[in-house]
């Protein structure tokens, strides 16, 4: 009856992870704050998305990471880059597995890079991701100006 117990207990806290929001809310009410009610020098809490999970890119005085939405590190930290939206990464680990999904990433900052192909045909993209313009065949992809 024990291990069933130590089972049923395990499995629900394996089952429950805690959102962004609520660490977040937690690391503030545990902190102890300044006389000005200032936060500790290095203090660092995540940003979070209205819906309570982690936002793409996580950044801290050292660097910056592309993270998932539970909040798991997509990349290694990098020194903090304007341009890094971490959107190819988190969308690459989302759809892991899935046929057809095919992301090509910047390695360095977890955005699209300007070229992308699915099948047969590879196409530019913005930023985010969005098709430009006409997708050419695969083998006449080195035509396309991204």
């Amino acid at each position: 009856m024990k291990v069933l117990a130590v089972m049923v207990i395990v499995g629900f806290a394996a089952a429950y992870a805690e959102t962004c929001q609520e660490k977040k809310d937690r690391m503030l009410a545990e902190v102890k704050r300044g006389p000005n009610g200032m936060l500790p020098m290095g203090f660092h809490t995540p940003t979070c998305l209205k819906d309570g999970s982690y936002a793409p890119v996580q950044c801290m005085e050292a660097g910056c990471s592309c993270v998932s939405a539970e909040g798991v590190d997509l990349i290694p930290w990098r020194r903090v880059n304007e341009e890094m939206n971490c959107l190819c990464i988190r969308i690459k680990h989302e759809t892991a597995g899935l046929m057809g999904a095919e992301h090509n990433c910047d390695p360095q900052t977890g955005n699209y890079l300007p070229r992308q192909c699915k099948g047969s045909m590879c196409y530019c993209v913005d930023p985010r991701g969005k098709q430009l313009g006409d997708a050419l065949p695969r083998q006449d992809s080195n035509m396309l100006d991204c």
